[in-house]
């Protein structure tokens, strides 16, 4: 099976995730990511969810989904890391 077929798992986000998840931020422009500044707080957010999809069980994307109100949401971040997903 190759890395395109690999199915994708979506997940909250867990500690060691960081790591990885912030290397990929390093990729943004010279204004810089705020994700480093924020990924400790979203990971214990109550309000909402910190989502990591993965393939082969590493992260290849990241989603931060915060309720504004029980019917409304936020979609905060919705990120793929570059070079984890063909044609990304």
């Amino acid at each position: 099976m190759s890395r395109d077929e690999e199915p994708f798992v979506l997940r909250r986000a867990r500690a060691p995730d960081k790591e990885v998840v912030l290397q990929s931020c390093q990729c943004t422009p010279e204004s810089g990511d705020y994700v480093p500044l924020v990924w400790d707080e979203w990971l214990t957010d109550g309000q909402g969810a910190l989502l990591v999809a993965t393939a082969a069980e590493r992260p290849v994307g990241v989603a931060k989904v915060s309720m504004l109100t029980p019917a409304e949401a936020w979609l905060q971040r919705l990120h793929v890391l570059p070079g984890t997903v063909s044609g990304v």
